[in-house]
């Protein structure tokens, strides 16, 4: 299997997987006060900066984007978020980061592969915390996921929704 096409990326992912290989943190920091956009695309539109950090589970890379203006709910081109791969990962400290960023848009949408809402998949995989902390941010048990259902649907999906 063929790895990435690193010759699409950005200054930002480069550091990224720098980074997760082990180098120096002060790369991406040094990119980004450099003038380096958190928000920038790679060539083939698959990822930004900050879904590669959250998808390799990178917490300080994360927080240091977001602290330079990355968008939270930004979607990548599988229809992940930061938000929806937080808790399909059960990363309590990473849905705590992307939730304190604000990430409005992506709260209630359906995401990713499963279609759900991020509080329904919480839900469906009994991962209580991520539930308490969804509810806490504002998330909506009606929210509908792509397929019509709620989170209160996966709490008992043996009771008919209203």
């Amino acid at each position: 299997m063929a790895g990435p096409d690193t010759r699409a990326w950005t200054p930002l992912h480069v550091a990224i997987e720098a980074i997760d290989d082990g180098g120096d943190p002060a790369l991406l920091a040094s990119a980004l006060d450099a003038g380096a956009d958190p928000n920038a695309w790679d060539a083939h539109r698959t990822s930004t900066p900050l879904l590669m950090a959250v998808f390799r589970g990178l917490h300080d890379c994360v927080r240091l984007l977001l602290r330079h203006g990355a968008n939270p709910d930004v979607r990548g081109d599988e229809g992940d978020t930061p938000l929806s791969w937080a808790v399909e990962t059960r990363d309590r400290a990473m849905l705590q980061l992307v939730l304190s960023a604000g990430c409005k848009a992506t709260l209630d949408a359906p995401a990713g592969a499963s279609g759900l809402t991020p509080l329904g998949a919480a839900v469906r995989a009994s991962w209580e915390e991520g539930v308490v902390d969804l509810l806490a941010a504002g998330a909506s048990p009606d929210a509908l996921d792509l397929d019509g259902r709620t989170a209160r649907h996966w709490a008992d999906p043996h009771v008919p929704e209203n």
